[in-house]
């Protein structure tokens, strides 16, 4: 089943599932449609269990056993499925390289202003890119 729904599985998510026993169970995050059919498949099938809500992103973190894998890609509100990645920020580093705490301490808050940090090291990542392309 996995194969008929390769276009929504991550390839590196994908490699992993090959690579378990069937008696695992993983986390990966899980990128929908619509939160509440997402969450009352999830319910009704016991397909997995949900261990994180990204509203901001429309996704869930989910713990699935290798198992249910087919169930859960299959579904047709599921868009898309991640293996799940450590992300941190960097707010503190461009605060600093950009001065902005001496423009705090002149009593400047920059509320209702926009700040954009130009980066080259930007890419198409899914984080950026998913549900809608925020590189501007």
């Amino acid at each position: 089943m996995i194969k008929n729904n390769l276009r929504k599985i991550d390839p590196s998510l994908f490699n992993i599932v090959r690579s378990q026993s069937s008696k695992d169970e993983f986390e990966c995050i899980v990128y929908y449609n619509s939160l509440n059919n997402m969450v009352n498949y999830i319910n009704k099938t016991g397909c997995c269990k949900i261990v994180k809500e990204y509203p901001f992103i429309s996704a869930l973190g989910v713990k699935v056993p290798l198992k249910n894998i087919n169930n859960l890609v299959a579904y047709k509100n599921l868009n898309y499925i991640t293996s799940v990645a450590n992300v941190e920020t960097q707010v503190n580093r461009a605060k600093k390289v950009s001065n902005l705490d001496r423009l705090y301490n002149q009593g400047l808050s920059g509320k209702g202003v926009t700040v954009a940090i130009i980066d080259t090291g930007v890419i198409p990542h899914l984080d950026f890119v998913y549900p809608s392309d925020r590189i501007v």
